[in-house]
Order: structure tokens, then C-alpha cells, then sequence
């Protein structure tokens, strides 16, 4: 925000010192029996040259003590109390605070100059806070009040320009996800490739696995095969060997019967 009305800064929103006078102390002459006797003028002093020489927090609690002490006194005065106490908060970016007491000095005053005062620096806080389209209604109520006021003017133009660059940059950031996500989408068939070789990978090996437990089973199958043949093996031999010991027996009997022929003549 510009720093005052006399000192334009471009391209940045900064705070008018001229709007966070605080003329209207000046009301304290008029309205001074009873704040004077707690010494109001010197605190006020005293909270303005914290406020300038950016102790905020400290201009803040004097700010508050002032604004205890007037209220209920003059509603002008309080007004100015709470304004002043805005523009601490403001400075501190505690702006929900600020724009809470701007409200409350809005509601006290019915100086249109104060009045439009406190809609800017309303602007002010809401643009700090990042509620840009709050800041614009804000210094639209300023240019209703005082129509040619060229700061209000030139932040409304500068926080649109702002608006437009992000939405720029949204609008850019959507088209690169779309674009991200149409590379993805043409990555997809080769996933889905890979998917399927994988699948097919996985078909081939409980293929090979059913093949190796298929050649087991045979193995087994042949080797149980291969034992029965043994014992038939075994059972043939014995028989052989069971026929040859009876032909050899026969044998036996015609040689013997054989000879006892020869020796019977």
C-alpha cells in the first residue's frame, strides 16, 4: 500500500500514513475536563511516536487504555481511539482484530472524511490478509465517499491485475494437468501391455511348474512301474529256476534208471 498520499509507490499497495493521522485528538480541547485528568493528552503522545517508531505492539496497549478511558465520553473520540488502535493491529497483521475495531470505529463516526479513512485502510487489511475481492468493495466504498481519490483508484486497479495474473496462473496450471494427464493416458496401453506380459509371464511359469509336477508324477508312475516289474522279474526267475531244478531232477531219474538198465543185461 502507498506510504502516503504524497509518495506513490508503483506496482505495490502500501499504508497511508496521512490516513492514520489521528486528527481527531485535536477534539480533545473541547472534551478535555474529564480525559485530561488522567493525563489522555500525554498518553496519546506517547502512543503516537510508539506507533511511529514502529513499536506497535506498545502504541497498541496505550491505544487500549485510551480507548477505555473515552469511551462512553465522546463518540468522535472513541472513534479515533479505536481507529488508532486498527492501525497498530494493522501494522502487526493481526488483521482480524484490525478490521474488527475499523468496524467499531465506523460505527461511532458520522465524518464521511473519517468515514473514508477507515473504508481504506479496511482496504488495506483485507488486501493483507489475501481477501482481494473484500479490499476492492472496501475502496469502492472510498471512492463513493470521496470519488476522486487516487489511491483508492490506483489499488483497485493493481489488486484486478493481480486477480487476472492468477487467474492466469490457474487456468496454466489446469492446462498442464491436462496435459500430464494425457501423457498418462497415452502411457496407459504400454501398462496395460506390460500388465498382460506380466500375466502371460505368470501363465508360462504355472505352465512350466504344472509340466515339472506332470514329469514328476510320471517319473514316480515309472518307477512304481519299474519296481513291480522287478518283483515279476523276480517271480519269472524263481519259476526258471523251479522248472530247471525239476528238469534236472528228471534228469536224474532216466540216468539212474538209464544205468540200472545197462546193468541189467
Amino acid at each position: 500500500m502507498r506510504k502516503c498520499r504524497r509518495m506513490r509507490k508503483k506496482y505495490a499497495i502500501i499504508y497511508q500514513a496521512s490516513k492514520m493521522v489521528f486528527c481527531a485528538f485535536m477534539l480533545l480541547i473541547a472534551f478535555s475536563a474529564k480525559a485530561s485528568g488522567f493525563g489522555f493528552w500525554n498518553r496519546n503522545n506517547r502512543a503516537n511516536k510508539l506507533f511511529y517508531a514502529e513499536e506497535y505492539q506498545k502504541a497498541m496497549e496505550l491505544y487500549e487504555l485510551l480507548d477505555k478511558v473515552a469511551e462512553g465520553t465522546n463518540n468522535k473520540l472513541s472513534s479515533t481511539v479505536k481507529y488508532n488502535r486498527a492501525n497498530a493491529l494493522l501494522k502487526m497483521k493481526k488483521y482480524e482484530e484490525a478490521i474488527e475495531s475499523y468496524h467499531h470505529a465506523l460505527s461511532l463516526t458520522s465524518d464521511e472524511k473519517r468515514a473514508a479513512d477507515i473504508y481504506y485502510n479496511m482496504g488495506n487489511t483485507s488486501y493483507g490478509s489475501g481477501r482481494y475481492a473484500e479490499a476492492i468493495e472496501h475502496y469502492k466504498r472510498v471512492l463513493d465517499i470521496e470519488p476522486g481519490d487516487r489511491d483508492a483508484k490506483f489499488n483497485i486497479e493493481l489488486i484486478k491485475k493481480k486477480l487476472e495474473q492468477q487467474e492466469e496462473e490457474q487456468q496454466e496450471g489446469e492446462k498442464k494437468e491436462e496435459e500430464e494427464q494425457q501423457e498418462k493416458d497415452k502411457e496407459q496401453p504400454d501398462d496395460d501391455n506390460e500388465e498382460k506380459d506380466e500375466a502371460k509371464q505368470e501363465e508360462q511359469q504355472e505352465e512350466e511348474e504344472q509340466g515339472k509336477e506332470e514329469q514328476r508324477e510320471n517319473e514316480e508312475e515309472r518307477e512304481k512301474e519299474h519296481e513291480l516289474s522287478k518283483e515279476e522279474a523276480l517271480r519269472i526267475l524263481r519259476a526258471l529256476e523251479d522248472r530247471e531244478k525239476e528238469a534236472r531232477e528228471r534228469e536224474q531219474v532216466r540216468v539212474k534208471k538209464g544205468y540200472g538198465l545197462l546193468k541189467d543185461w
